[in-house]
């Protein structure tokens, strides 16, 4: 039985430009993917953009911060998160509120899509693990971590 023939076809939403845009565009359409290119997104339209969204990915290669991920976990996303972005292990937890995979592991991602799409419950959890860490998140804690780390060093 192909879990693939139970979903249905899943949209995806790139927000924000990249000198990768036009490339990924043309594959979109050659390939006739569900895929939209939304481009630049006001702050203050971000949170429609999330509350469309039943999953966030960040597949970064290099993102110390990564304050988007703050945002996808107030408005309860999972959060699937490359290795390579400063929130891993601090507010995103694998298994927990999200799936960490290594950038350009397209396997890895695509099992984590995979699982997210076929247990909605699984999604759910996530979705409310997501608000429940992003809750007790603020400046003041973010600089306790800080100095705990300088300490341990």
């Amino acid at each position: 039985d192909n879990p693939m023939q139970h979903r249905q076809r899943p949209a995806v939403i790139f927000l924000g430009n990249g000198e990768l845009r036009e490339e990924m565009e043309s594959f979109a359409r050659e390939h006739e993917l569900n895929v939209h290119f939304a481009g630049f997104v006001n702050q203050t339209d971000l949170p429609k953009h999330y509350a469309m969204a039943d999953v966030f990915v960040l597949p970064s290669w290099d993102d110390p911060r990564a304050t988007v991920v703050n945002e996808a976990m107030a408005s309860g996303l999972p959060v699937l998160i490359s290795d390579r972005c400063g929130p891993i292990g601090d507010i995103v937890q694998h298994g927990d509120n999200g799936f960490v995979f290594a950038p350009g592991d397209v396997q890895a991602l695509t099992r984590h899509l995979d699982a997210l799409v076929a247990d909605p419950a699984l999604r759910s959890r996530m979705a409310r693990r997501s608000r429940e860490i992003i809750a007790t998140w603020d400046y003041a804690a973010g600089v306790r971590g800080v100095l705990e780390a300088l300490r341990a060093c």
